[in-house]
């Protein structure tokens, strides 16, 4: 069968495709919204917020950034370190250490 009139009801098999792609959107649009979110909290050096989000992505549906997000879990104490200015006092001079 070339086309369908329009319409016309599409087999099963077509409207599984459908809602596959349906799934697919709906995945990607989740996964652009925890990546933007993550890039927001680096780029804001917002690490109090960052433990929520590692917990939304290992708990989404989305493998891949489940994954990830074990990694930073992983890694948070020296995460949270590096993004946070700390100040030493060397020599009576205030130090900033990145």
């Amino acid at each position: 069968m070339v086309g369908a009139a329009r319409g016309a009801r599409l087999p099963i098999r077509s409207a599984s495709v459908r809602t596959g792609v349906k799934d697919v959107g709906t995945r990607t649009a989740r996964a652009n919204t925890l990546i933007q979110a993550f890039l927001a909290l680096v780029r804001e050096r917002r690490g109090d917020n960052l433990e929520a989000w590692i917990s939304e992505a290992i708990h989404s549906v989305i493998e891949e950034l489940a994954r990830f997000a074990r990694g930073v879990q992983d890694d948070l104490t020296a995460i949270m370190e590096a993004g946070s200015p700390k100040m030493t006092k060397t020599g009576g001079i205030m130090t900033r250490m990145v």
